[in-house]
């Protein structure tokens, strides 16, 4: 592959962070329309939806990491990285969820400041899902100290996150 695209920077500014994050079960959703390499519509299995997840206020970013081996390949780790606020009964479920859908693994759209829906454990070359890589729950030592649990869903795939043009069915 050759390099054919000329890149020039906006001019605009941008904010860090994560708005939103969507979570289903990679099995509810049955496939995703892409269109000019973004995805342009989502197909679940009947009554199955996204479940918004609300995290602390600037406590949620994505990453992706590229490497590249010795033998030219590229992988890219991705993770999503959020804090839940409290240690209660509520939250504990929420969490165990998560965990227990690691098994078969989950699809994440990360939604930025920008509005941009990024689409993470689905792809065009790869279907690995993100899975609960940890989830620190964390009670604080002192009156001041924040109380909750800090969750990061990761996966390893051949592809770059892409990004999510339609509505998220919640």
């Amino acid at each position: 592959m050759a390099i054919t695209t000329a890149l020039t920077q906006d001019c605009v500014p941008y904010s860090g962070g994560l708005q939103r994050i969507y979570i289903v079960d990679k099995a509810d959703v049955t496939s995703m329309t892409l269109t000019a390499q973004q995805y342009t519509a989502i197909t679940m299995v009947a009554t199955k939806v996204f479940r918004e997840f609300e995290f602390t206020e600037d406590l949620a970013e994505r990453r992706e990491t590229q490497t590249r081996s010795d033998s030219g390949s590229i992988s890219v780790t991705a993770e999503i990285e959020f804090f839940i606020k409290g240690l209660t009964n509520t939250n504990r479920t929420s969490i165990a969820e998560i965990a227990a859908s690691s098994t078969c693994g989950m699809i994440v759209i990360a939604v930025d400041f920008q509005g941009t829906k990024w689409v993470h454990g689905y792809g065009e070359i790869s279907k690995r899902a993100m899975k609960l890589a940890t989830g620190t729950g964390v009670s604080g030592k002192k009156l001041d100290d924040s109380i909750g649990t800090t969750i990061i869903l990761n996966n390893m795939t051949p592809e770059l996150a892409r990004v999510y043009t339609g509505t998220v069915p919640v």
